[in-house]
């Protein structure tokens, strides 16, 4: 029948404590960007300080200083070699990178459940149809008995 989608990636995800950045995927506000502005140029922060400051991840303040024109390849963003280093972080990117793969794994089940559902219609219809006709039949049957 159907798979159960909906609890294996709750199950699978805290058997392993969390790295989180409370502000992945949300957007920079005016202020958050003058922040990263002054923190990187005048304060000369790393990317890893500021990430903690900011509570997103080191790499997405280096992409958004490639954004801002601030640096031109987020490979120039200081401190990036020790974010690339840092087993905290590659612990982070595995985990991100692993629930990626769960979230495509189970769009995948839920699209084979969705062919199987329409497999199934199909032949609910085709028994439907069996039906009438059957009732048809019998309905003119009954009728030319009348006669």
């Amino acid at each position: 029948m159907f798979k159960n989608t909906k609890n294996k990636m709750s199950s699978q995800s805290q058997s392993k404590p969390q790295l989180q950045f409370e502000n992945v995927g949300k957007r920079w506000s005016e202020g958050e960007v003058a922040q990263l502005k002054s923190a990187y140029a005048n304060e000369q922060l790393t990317i890893i300080d500021i990430a903690k400051d900011h509570k997103r991840t080191p790499r997405s303040i280096a992409c958004k200083l490639v954004q801002l024109k601030v640096i031109k390849t987020e490979e120039e963003a200081s401190g990036y070699t020790e974010y690339k280093d840092d087993d905290y972080f590659k612990e982070f990117n595995n985990q991100q990178e692993k629930k990626k793969e769960q979230e495509e794994n189970m769009v995948q089940e839920m699209s084979n459940n969705i062919i199987e559902l329409k497999e199934r219609l199909s032949s609910v219809e085709a028994m439907v149809k069996q039906v009438l006709e059957c009732l048809h039949q019998i309905y003119e049957f009954e009728s030319t008995e009348q006669q």
